[in-house]
């Protein structure tokens, strides 16, 4: 979940970079898929401490200002940190079901849905950074390696 924080900061700050904020429709794809990381993360973070949740998709046009998505999306890093970290073995096996935002069922142990969550917005991150990359601007590192020797 440390890695998941670290490479969301990094795209954040690329996202309000001068170099992203003057080319307004890749600042708004970078969003974008900000945007619908912090909303799968608030899916599978009511699922994971057994709490409900209003969405009924996983994403939405309706995106918040950088300022404010970035706060919510460190906010919930943190409480994801935290969860992570106090989570015992024998939770962390633990299977909970589930309904998808299309009204499948799922179930999946406490600990799949955290690599979930690290594997989904690296997923998503690396694919905009290519986007990054061809507009001219560098991606910012997301390798485990990269941030583990940086710390």
């Amino acid at each position: 979940m440390q890695h998941k924080q670290w490479i969301d900061a990094a795209f954040y700050d690329v996202a309000g970079s001068v170099a992203v904020a003057s080319k307004p429709e890749l600042q708004r794809e970078v969003l974008y898929w900000l945007s619908h990381i912090h909303i799968v993360d608030r899916i599978f973070f009511a699922h994971l401490t057994g709490k409900t949740h209003a969405f009924t998709s996983t994403v939405s046009d309706d995106i918040p200002e950088l300022d404010e998505l970035r706060g919510r999306s460190t906010a919930l890093n943190d409480a994801l940190i935290e969860l992570a970290s106090s989570m015992s073995n024998q939770a962390s096996q633990e299977v909970v079901e589930f309904v998808f935002t299309d009204g499948m069922h799922g179930t999946m142990t406490r600990q799949e849905m955290l690599l979930h969550l690290s594997t989904h917005g690296l997923y998503h991150l690396s694919v905009t950074g290519t986007h990054l990359i061809k507009a001219g601007v560098a991606m910012p590192p997301v390798l485990l390696t990269t941030m583990l020797h940086r710390h």
